[in-house]
This record gives C-alpha cells, structure tokens and sequence, in this order.
C-alpha cells in the first residue's frame, strides 16, 4: 500500500498541463520537480514549458519549489521563470560548446547528449590504448 503523503503526490500530478504531465510520464522531468511544478497557475506551467524548450533543460527539484514559493506569493513572473531556469543553462551551455564544434560529423538526429557519449567513448578508447 502507498503511504498516503505519497498517494497524494500522485494525485497533485493531475495539476499539471498536460506537457508537463508527460514529460513526467517519459521521465524527461523528475517526479517530484513535477510535484511542485503542480502547484503552478496553468499559465504559469505554459512558460516553464516553453522555457524548458527553449533551454533544453528540466527543472531541478530546488529550482520548482523556488518556482512554487514565487507563484504562491503572487510574484512569478515570465522574467523570473526565465532567470531561474536558465541558471541550468549556463552549465549546459558550457558543455554544448565543444560538441558543437563536432556536429559537422553526425547525422542530423544525433542530439548533443548523443555526440558527447561517441567522442567521450571514442577518447576512453584511445587513452586505453596508450594513445595519451
């Protein structure tokens, strides 16, 4: 039997909009991110939505109830929905900068995460092999 508090959680996920539910659903977002994302206004979903696509990010667990404390104090704007979530950006976008430049050797489909795991694959090889 689900402890209760736990049941409940389950339940707040039927708040969510459905992008987000699914995401949930795929576990492109986390359960409990997900949970305090419910708390959200349903507008207010919609642009963490849209911010997730366009950052290319989720949502930690800190970040949704930073997310949750503003929306419930009547203070969460589309500016701050962007400036804390863009917070996960900046290290990823770090991180894209050298894949980047490896793109040109990958078909079209690879996503970023996909070329990073060939050439960190690919570099384990050859320092396995002596090669550094």
């Amino acid at each position: 039997m689900i402890p209760f508090f736990k049941f409940s959680n389950f339940v707040r996920l039927t708040e969510l909009v459905p992008d987000l539910l699914d995401k949930v659903d795929v576990k492109k977002l986390a359960f409990n991110p997900g949970v305090e994302l419910s708390y959200l206004t349903r507008t207010e979903q919609a642009v963490v939505v849209g911010e997730m696509a366009k950052y290319e990010i989720k949502p930690s667990l800190s970040q949704s109830v930073r997310l949750k404390k503003l929306s419930q104090a009547k203070e969460l704007t589309v500016d701050g929905v962007d400036s804390i979530l863009s917070a996960n950006k900046k290290a990823a976008k770090s991180n894209r900068q050298g894949v980047t430049r490896f793109r040109q050797y990958f078909p079209p489909e690879y996503t970023e995460e996909q070329i990073e795991a060939v050439v960190v694959d690919l570099l384990t090889k050859w320092k396995a092999r002596g090669a550094v």
